[in-house]
């Protein structure tokens, strides 16, 4: 099916459906390893350890990490620990198409964490009505969730959901691609129709212009995670 232009979008967001789980550290100190706006490229390294270790009482304050929406450049690349893959093709103002790099025939256009539209193996998504403009996660104080309702199309019929996005906190992580600093936002979501219910989890890192670390749950599927393991940005 022939993708919408990017400029033709309205803001949105759907799911996609990734896979595999992988460990992490996390710490209450530290920088990340690149600075955006500038050429880095990282390959994977030794894997970062066992289970998620959380900063202990005590030790010093986390350090603030600004939320800001990305400024992804075409050519900006991302892979991870199940395989995941993606590739900034095209950039229309704080819009991007990713294409899936493990998947050539997938692909997604996004604003920030917010999906537009989607190809995935069996249908094309693409929202078509929104109750309140989720770029609001960019202003609105940690812990105070935005929630919106999101209606969107696939293959033809009517998907309803009520979403929430919320920032959690600031944690540094340690994954196999490096250290960073990352903000955590939460993304829960349910089905107004039926009892479908979805959560993720993202550290995300302003030094990559992505989430480092994914923790997910879809439906009846069970608990998840992925973690970034070389990324490249232009």
């Amino acid at each position: 099916m022939r993708p919408v232009p990017l400029a033709a979008l309205a803001a949105a967001y759907v799911l996609t459906a990734p896979v595999l789980t992988a460990c992490v550290q996390t710490t209450g100190t530290g920088t990340g390893t690149a600075a955006m706006g500038t050429a880095a490229v990282v390959t994977p390294a030794a894997d970062a350890g066992s289970a998620v270790a959380l900063r202990p009482p005590g030790t010093p304050a986390r350090p603030a990490v600004a939320l800001a929406p990305p400024q992804w450049r075409v050519g900006d690349t991302w892979q991870y620990s199940d395989g995941y893959g993606m590739r900034v093709t095209e950039v229309n103002g704080p819009a991007a198409r990713f294409q899936r790099t493990d998947a050539p025939g997938q692909w997604y256009i996004a604003r920030g964490p917010f999906r537009e539209q989607l190809q995935s193996r069996n249908a094309l998504r693409q929202v078509v009505f929104q109750s309140e403009d989720p770029q609001r996660l960019y202003t609105v104080p940690p812990g105070e969730p935005v929630v919106f309702r999101r209606e969107y199309m696939r293959n033809g019929v009517l998907v309803r959901h009520r979403t929430s996005w919320t920032v959690e906190g600031t944690e540094t992580i340690t994954v196999p691609a490096g250290t960073f600093d990352a903000v955590i936002l939460v993304m829960r979501t349910r089905s107004t129709t039926g009892n479908w219910t979805a959560y993720e989890r993202w550290w995300y890192a302003p030094a990559v212009r992505n989430y480092v670390r994914m923790e997910f749950k879809y439906g009846e599927a069970p608990d998840n995670a992925r973690v970034l393991t070389a990324y490249s940005l232009k």
